[in-house]
């Protein structure tokens, strides 16, 4: 059994898609204090196989998840400037992204 911290857990749903919390909670069993949900070995692989993300993108967006902020701290200048970690269109960043997105992992 693999226990899992629900405050953990409500911050990875955010960058999982629509779904996951329900599908994880639904499939877990809750701590008596209720601040951890247990999950089984193959249901918490076959969860992470279905809503983790990472496993849809390219090496860009993998490269961009690292790099966008650490751009948007320094203001990169391949970045939009608006607070956000989105590229400039047409800007060198993104056309390596673009490129970098052809290799799926």
């Amino acid at each position: 059994m693999i226990p899992v911290h629900l405050k953990h857990l409500e911050q990875i749903a955010q960058s999982r898609p629509p779904g996951y919390l329900e599908a994880i909670r639904a499939a877990g069993t809750l701590s008596p204090d209720g601040q951890r949900l247990f999950l089984d070995d193959a249901t918490h692989a076959q969860l992470r196989a279905k809503y983790n993300p990472s496993a849809k993108i390219g090496l860009g967006d993998l490269v961009h998840r690292v790099a966008g902020p650490i751009g948007r701290a320094i203001r990169w200048p391949c970045m939009k400037g608006d607070g956000s970690n989105d590229l400039k269109p047409g800007s060198p960043c993104a056309k390596a992204r673009e490129a970098l997105n052809a290799i799926k992992l």
